[in-house]
């Protein structure tokens, strides 16, 4: 016997009314559009942050190249104000050296 709210077994199903069913349907939508977009949103996240620690990464890169440019330019300095100081010091020795032989009466004979 064929009974309407029954399967040929004899099991009972029920038979939702269509406005409940669309709203079960509609919550069940909005779930998997939910995740979705919480997915996608992540993923922008996630693209944001790399973008922001390459542009970190790149700045301090950046900065480590100007302090070691610094650093050799001072070191370049020194080099140039020691060489300086030795050639002085080779200048007054010589000039020394040159003012004690032309004031020796001995040098001169």
């Amino acid at each position: 016997m064929d009974y309407p709210g029954y399967f040929p077994s004899g099991r009972e199903y029920v038979i939702l009314p269509t406005p409940v069913a669309l709203a079960i349907i509609w919550a069940i939508l909005m779930v998997f559009v939910s995740m979705i977009w919480f997915m996608r949103e992540q993923s922008t996240a996630q693209v944001k942050m790399a973008e922001i620690t390459a542009k970190k990464e790149e700045a301090l890169a950046e900065s480590q190249m100007m302090i070691t440019a610094m650093k050799e330019e001072i070191s370049a300095r020194e080099r140039m104000m020691i060489t300086a100081m030795r050639e002085q010091s080779a200048a007054q020795e010589r000039l020394m050296i040159t003012a004690k032989r032309r004031s020796d009466p001995c040098s001169l004979m």
